[in-house]
């Protein structure tokens, strides 16, 4: 028993001196972020056919956020429903589900936060996914940022669309999880099986 605990200790050692890119989002400053994802904590984008919720995320850049203007485009066999919105940090809600959003938050925003959560539907075992994408009149995906000297607005990388009906198993399910939390560590015994 004890040989079996020392061996665990040094194992978790040695694989925590060299972490994975598996389990590590590396986030450059530069960009803003967005992402659906399968679970409040952002660790699942997978969406079995039996439903479930799917949550909004951004990250701003260094210079803040205080608005987003995107669409998220649902595959035909999905029907989402947004029954809960971050109404404590969002100022103004204006556009809809097929053309798309613009969302002004009441403060600049400097770190994740949630927007909205969907309800989903998944109307078959199909296997499909969302696409954030620009809104539909001028095609712009971008974030204001809190920076009132730059005039541009900072680019949007998407880290995260909402898979439907993949494979329990499958590894585009899990999203990396940050190399210095609980989650890292318990992602090293999940996957090691």
């Amino acid at each position: 028993m004890k040989r079996t605990l020392i061996t665990i200790l040094m194992l978790v050692s040695i694989i925590s001196l060299y972490p994975s890119k598996a389990y590590v989002q590396d986030l450059d400053d530069e960009y803003g972020y967005i992402g659906l994802y399968a679970d409040h904590e952002r660790t699942s984008r997978c969406i079995f056919s039996d439903g479930g919720v799917g949550w909004l995320w951004c990250r701003p850049s260094k210079r803040g956020l205080e608005r987003i203007i995107f669409r998220n485009q649902y595959p035909s066999n999905v029907t989402p429903i947004i029954f809960l919105t971050n109404d404590a940090e969002i100022d103004y809600i204006g556009g809809d589900e097929a053309c798309g959003w613009t969302i002004r938050f009441n403060i600049c925003q400097t770190d994740w936060i949630w927007v909205y959560c969907y309800s989903i539907d998944v109307n078959n075992t199909s296997m499909s996914s969302t696409d954030i994408a620009g809104e539909c009149f001028s095609g712009s995906l971008d974030f204001q940022h809190c920076d009132s000297e730059a005039a541009q607005p900072d680019s949007v990388i998407v880290l995260s669309n909402l898979l439907f009906n993949y494979p329990l198993d499958s590894s585009e399910c899990t999203v990396g999880v940050d190399e210095i939390s609980w989650g890292a560590i318990k992602s090293i015994y999940k996957n090691s099986d």
